[in-house]
């Protein structure tokens, strides 16, 4: 839900009756859930015959049985109506009607996490690191990696050291770097930074330690004993090495037979060589922080702001920014008692400040730095335009939102990670910021007369062609890129989001549906007879295309759906064909071709919806195949490129075998490549 309106504000039916929920066209046509548009029509007819409709699954009336009971209810025969919204009619009929809609479990103020002082909210990690440094935005991870990471020794007090003053980022070790020196130590291997270098040496572990039974061939270099392990009651795999080790001595001091202590002393070799394996794994030396000063909420459309702004629930404002106001105020009591004045102060200090929205997402784009206003929900507000670029949907998605508070981060968010600056470094993304969805609908729609391209031309400062007889969401990129070359990212931006709130405006007058006879009233090619595979596939082909050359944009039954496919505003033919024709041959569970005669306008039978299964399955499956290779690769190119001990060691299956050596060589590890240097706690640059 994007909005909450009264019922005065939304679309009434002719007799006055308001409508409670509006759904968006543009979510039709790439989705399975014609059955919705059908349920609408049913539950206004068993509204106006005054009985309730039981209609079984795959037992749905046909076309001529639902027209004929339209009919005799006084009810349009097509099933649609023009709404009125503002005492204005709409332009187009809609399809209106009683639905039963579910609610998900799923409110804002549940999913509301903001930390400043305790645990945080969110968790980025490798990947999120990889979209950092690919913008070069080093800043920005020293202080998620590092300066305010929760677990820094000194992190209890950053929240009154940013209310006191200006914070400096943190030099190392950082976090990440202090548990692999505690890890290593257990080794027996000591990893200590001196200046700017990594030395590598074995020793005594420090702290408390386990002395062995008997010496044992150290896991990481065998040709080296080992007599003693450090301490680290947090491994379930360090017990159970207690626990042999407790045996073989028992064993040793009661003079117990030879087979009883060597089988003892194989099962203490195992138990070290588990207890080194789960005490070093590669996930242990990759970027990773929970870090201070940033919230997690859930995400909506905000109408009144900016592409480069993001609407902040006031309880994640006074808790990020609260410091700050508390710095400018110079106490706290105003700012607990939320005064007049300290709401002025939160707004300016908000107002000069960038904070970087962030959601694990495989695009590239995944970071992106805005200007923060207070809004008035629990939701975190956010313009359409940036949806596609941060793979972001307002369907109950969330995302999180970090406050660099050093004057380096600061600087580092605005000049690295705002939409102007992604757009100034990758040329290429102004496709992803061309209007979309609805606001492209709109635009096509405005496109269909003389008067409406010469409106978007004006829009957009340039002249916007058109693809055939239409504006598209080609047409439109490519004049946003000609804006982008000659004029800048900045307003090509300005220029895209002038065009996409007047296709939001012109979609919202429209009254545009999804008629529930889609493309009855248009004669298509004849259905072939018998089962033969190939003259299904050929009737398959034959509906695509049919579909295809269906362009009478401004008619109501395909009118719409044809608009929204041919000016990419969403969907593709192939979908909109299944809606109305037959899909083709599926291959079954048997590995059997099975003709599917039917669309879901029609709706399928239940031989058809048990025979797609396979098909269904094997995608879902490839889905997550592709998904699972595009996070390896995005792992694999964030690994550091250097030939220090680190960058080998962040680059290795086996990380404990690189320090090892590195120890039994005395090395030292000059951190030469960023990466390692940001890891340890280090700037990007000597």
């Amino acid at each position: 839900m994007s909005r909450i309106l009264p019922d005065v504000d939304m679309p009434h039916l002719p007799d006055g009756t308001p409508v409670d929920l509006i759904t968006s066209l543009s979510g039709l046509p790439t989705r399975m859930n014609f059955g919705v548009v059908r349920e609408a029509l049913m539950g206004r007819i068993a509204k106006a015959e005054g009985q309730a409709a039981v209609v079984p699954p795959f037992q749905a009336p046909r076309d001529a049985e639902l027209r004929e009971r339209l009919a005799d209810a006084g009810l349009p025969e097509d099933g649609m109506e023009i709404l009125t919204t503002d005492k204005t009619r709409l332009l187009r009929p809609s399809t209106v009607g009683w639905v039963y809609w579910g609610r998900t479990h799923h409110i804002a103020r549940n999913k509301l996490h903001v930390a400043d002082r305790e645990a945080a909210a969110q968790s980025p990690g490798e990947k999120e690191y990889a979209a950092l440094s690919e913008a070069e935005a080093y800043e920005v991870v020293s202080e998620l990696y590092n300066t305010s990471a929760t677990d820094r020794e000194d992190n209890d007090t950053l929240a009154a050291r940013v209310a006191a003053g200006p914070v400096r980022q943190a030099g190392p070790p950082s976090p990440t770097f202090v548990d692999l020196a505690l890890r290593l130590g257990a080794a027996g291997i000591r990893a200590e930074i001196h200046g700017e270098t990594l030395t590598f040496g074995f020793g005594e572990p420090e702290g408390p330690s386990l002395r062995l039974a008997r010496p044992v061939p150290h896991p990481y270099l065998p040709d080296h004993d080992l007599d003693e392990v450090g301490v680290f009651e947090q491994l379930p795999e360090y017990h159970a090495l207690t626990e042999a080790n407790d045996r073989l001595a028992r064993m040793v001091e009661s003079n117990a037979p030879d087979p009883l202590v060597t089988a003892a002393s194989a099962q203490l070799d195992t138990r070290v060589r588990e207890f080194f394996e789960a005490l070093l794994r590669p996930h242990h030396i990759q970027f990773g922080a929970r870090p201070l000063f940033c919230a997690r909420t859930v995400i909506a459309p905000g109408r009144d702001i900016g592409f480069d702004q993001v609407g902040l629930a006031d309880e994640i404002a006074w808790t990020l920014f609260g410091p700050l106001v508390i710095r400018e105020l110079g106490g706290e009591e105003e700012v607990r008692g939320r005064s007049r004045l300290a709401t002025q102060v939160l707004d300016k200090v908000m107002a000069q400040s960038w904070v970087v929205v962030y959601r694990a997402s495989m695009m590239p784009t995944p970071f992106v730095a805005f200007r923060p206003l207070r809004s008035r929900d629990r939701t975190m507000r956010l313009h359409p335009l940036v949806c596609e670029v941060m793979d972001l949907d307002f369907d109950g998605d969330q995302a999180g939102v970090f406050l660099p508070i050093t004057e380096d981060g600061q600087r580092d968010a605005g000049k690295r990670l705002a939409l102007v600056a992604h757009l100034s470094r990758d040329p290429g993304l102004i496709r992803a910021l061309c209007p979309k969805m609805d606001a492209m609908f709109g635009l096509a729609s405005l496109g269909l007369s003389p008067q409406g391209r010469d409106e978007i031309s004006e829009l957009a400062g340039t002249e916007v062609a058109t693809d055939g007889e239409i504006v598209t969401q080609r047409t439109l990129t490519d004049a946003l890129r000609k804006i982008l070359n000659r004029e800048g990212a900045q307003e090509a931006l300005e220029a895209s989001q002038r065009l996409m709130w007047r296709g939001f405006r012109v979609a919202h007058e429209s009254g545009a549906s999804m008629s529930p006879f889609l493309g009855a009233t248009l004669a298509r090619p004849p259905e072939p007879e018998g089962d033969r595979p190939e003259q299904w596939d050929a009737y398959a082909e034959e509906i695509l295309g049919w579909m295809n050359s269906q362009r009478a944009f401004t008619d109501n039954d395909l009118g719409p759906v044809s608009l929204m496919l041919h000016s990419g505003a969403r969907g593709n033919i192939y979908r909109a064909a299944q809606l109305v024709g037959a899909f083709g041959n599926v291959v079954d569970v048997h590995k059997r071709l099975v003709p599917i005669r039917h669309g879901w306008r029609e709706g399928l039978t239940p031989e058809e919806v048990f025979a797609r299964v396979a098909g269904s399955r094997r995608g879902i499956a490839e889905a997550v195949l592709r998904s699972e290779t595009l996070s390896r690769n995005i792992r694999r190119n964030a690994m550091p490129t250097g030939h220090g001990v680190l960058a080998r060691a962040r680059r290795a299956e086996h990380p404990g075998v690189v320090f090892a050596r590195a120890a039994d060589r005395g090395e030292c590890d000059p951190l030469e490549d960023v990466s390692s240097r940001l890891w340890v706690g280090l700037g990007a640059t000597r």
